[in-house]
Order: structure tokens, then C-alpha cells, then sequence
């Protein structure tokens, strides 16, 4: 139901995305997928990757900020209109989404997600959709 997220606190100038990735390679730490939102000075940098925990720890060892966190990774069909059916039935229950981002395997969309209540979001997501396995993210 949930896979680990490494989020980085970023200082927003030029080359410090550049460092981050290269920690990241140098590891052999797959990026999967990431979500980047900045404020002049800073950024939060959010990290689907291949093994987490190792990669927190290489990260920080390099002098990054971060912690690593759990998020849903939800399966939605790739048609026109399934994410759409998934906020609703959220939306009809109070659910905010705090914050998303995609992930696209082959023919499967996927979207990692927090939420403002996250075990009545899982409930709504197992009825209707569906969650990715960890492994199956990790091994991408």
C-alpha cells in the first residue's frame, strides 16, 4: 500500500540538482521519479528511488537534508477520466490531496499521492482502483 519517499530540502541555485543526482549515480540509486516544488530560496525535492534508505544515507553523508517518508502509490488505468473518478470519490468524503505526482510504467499510470486522511483515501483506493507493490516500483 505505501512506498517510501526520500524528500530533500534543496537550496534552489544552479548545479545543487546536479549534486543530488550525482550522489544518487555514484551509489547506483535509480532515480524513478521525482517532484520538485521551490520557494525563492529553497526546495523540496521528492524522490521515488531504488532503495531509499541507502540513498538517504549516501545523501546525507554529501550534506543533504532529508528524510525519508511513506506515500501511496496508487495503480489508476490510463483512460481519460480515472483520476478524476478517484478525487470525486475523495472529494465526496472530505478528502484533501495534499500533494501528487505521476509515475507511468508501460501501459499502467500510477500516481504517488498524500492526503489529508490517508486511511480513508487507502479504503476508497482498494474499492476502486488499486496500489502498486513497492518492489515493483523499486526494481523499475
Amino acid at each position: 500500500m505505501y512506498i517510501k519517499q526520500l524528500c530533500v530540502f534543496l537550496e534552489n541555485s544552479c548545479g545543487k540538482l546536479e549534486l543530488l543526482t550525482e550522489v544518487l549515480a555514484k551509489n547506483d540509486i535509480n532515480l524513478i521519479s521525482m517532484s520538485i516544488s521551490d520557494t525563492n530560496d529553497f526546495g523540496v525535492v521528492r524522490l521515488i528511488v531504488s532503495d531509499p534508505n541507502k540513498a538517504q544515507d549516501c545523501l546525507v553523508r554529501n550534506g543533504f537534508a532529508s528524510i525519508v517518508n511513506d506515500i501511496m502509490a496508487v495503480k489508476i488505468p490510463h483512460k481519460p477520466g480515472s483520476l478524476n473518478g478517484l478525487l470525486r470519490a475523495f472529494s465526496q468524503k472530505g478528502i484533501n490531496v495534499e500533494y501528487a505526482y505521476a509515475l507511468t510504467s508501460g501501459d499502467n499510470a500510477s500516481i504517488l499521492m498524500k492526503t489529508s486522511n490517508d486511511e480513508i483515501a487507502s479504503k476508497i483506493i482498494k474499492e476502486k482502483y488499486g496500489f502498486c507493490e513497492a518492489e515493483e516500483i523499486y526494481n523499475m
